[in-house]
């Protein structure tokens, strides 16, 4: 039995200054859709800007985060499982991502948008791991860095 008999519509689902995601359209099809599309994009976002790099990190990240969460999008299911998301990854065209992560990215803080920022994701998490989060916490790089990044954009 599909799980969506309702046939309710989950491509939308993008939050408030999350437009630059619009021109991804929802490549799923038939009635097993169960997530907003355009919540998981934010979540992915989310979790990789916070340093996650595995569909598993993302998952825990978003089961760690979920109140925050719940501020910008209304997840109606839940958190989608690691497996969701790696499926919608496999069918999204990552060059239509990137530019799309890349003009979001210019939307925050447009000085950014032109350059090319390498961030090791190692660094970035430090000797955190997953177990040591707290709710509300988010990987930060290191001072210095950082620094270095709020010099170059002003």
């Amino acid at each position: 039995m599909p799980r969506n008999p309702e046939k309710i519509d989950y491509s939308g689902g993008l939050p408030e200054r999350f437009e630059a995601f619009k021109v991804i359209e929802d490549p799923r099809t038939g009635g097993n859709t169960r997530h907003h599309f355009g919540e998981i994009l934010f979540m992915v976002v989310s979790a990789m800007l916070c340093g996650m790099n595995g569909f598993s990190e993302i998952e825990h990240f978003c089961q760690k985060q979920i109140e925050w969460l719940k501020k910008w999008i209304k997840l109606p299911h839940g958190i989608p499982r690691a497996q969701t998301f790696s499926n919608l990854f496999q069918i999204i065209d990552p060059d239509e991502f990137k530019e799309c992560l890349i003009a979001h990215i210019g939307t925050l803080q447009p000085v950014l948008r032109d350059q090319i920022i390498a961030l090791d994701g190692k660094r970035l998490r430090g000797s955190n791991s997953l177990a040591d989060w707290n709710e509300g916490s988010c990987v930060r790089p290191p001072d210095r860095e950082r620094d270095r990044l709020e010099t170059q954009a002003g």
